[in-house]
């Protein structure tokens, strides 16, 4: 039975969230994949051109989102601008937001847990000594001002711990 289309398909990465009914749909999906290919790929070589290039803007998640999400599998999480010790890169890239663990930030295990919420993690172990990002995480703005930014999870991003 096919899935009903998100109200930002552009912004999904694999073909089985979205049925493809048009070749409009298959472009979209190739220049999000692609677009994602080439966050990665960025992320991983120089995280301090990255950071400058996608003009990223830390964020955590609320400690709301947090209370709320705590004893259940997280279905609402919320995430808003951090000034400077936020534990999350937020950028915009090809029509979506994204979101990215920021860089020299260890995951202990009590923030994996809030993380996984975020990301699927493989072979996490509180020793590990390096994250892999697969597939960022993808954000909805929920509201902007001047002061604040907060999105919510539309998507989650995949790690791989080592």
């Amino acid at each position: 039975m096919p899935q009903p289309q998100s109200a930002y398909p552009s912004c999904n990465s694999s073909l089985e969230h979205v049925p493809i009914e048009s070749d409009l749909i298959s472009l979209q999906m190739s220049r999000s994949t692609q677009t994602q290919q080439e966050i990665v790929a960025a992320y991983c070589q120089n995280s301090t051109k990255f950071a400058t290039e996608y003009q990223i803007r830390m964020a955590s998640v609320t400690k709301d989102s947090i209370y709320s999400n705590w004893s259940i599998e997280a279905k609402n999480v919320i995430l808003a601008q951090a000034n400077h010790r936020g534990n999350y890169w937020v950028f915009d890239a090809g029509h979506c937001t994204y979101l990215v663990p920021a860089k020299r930030r260890y995951i202990d295990s009590h923030a994996y847990t809030i993380a996984s919420w975020i990301f699927r993690g493989h072979n996490y172990t509180p020793d590990y000594l390096n994250i892999e990002l697969i597939r960022p995480a993808i954000l909805m703005p929920l509201e902007s001002d001047s002061n604040l930014q907060i999105w919510q999870l539309h998507q989650q991003g995949e790690l791989i711990f080592s």
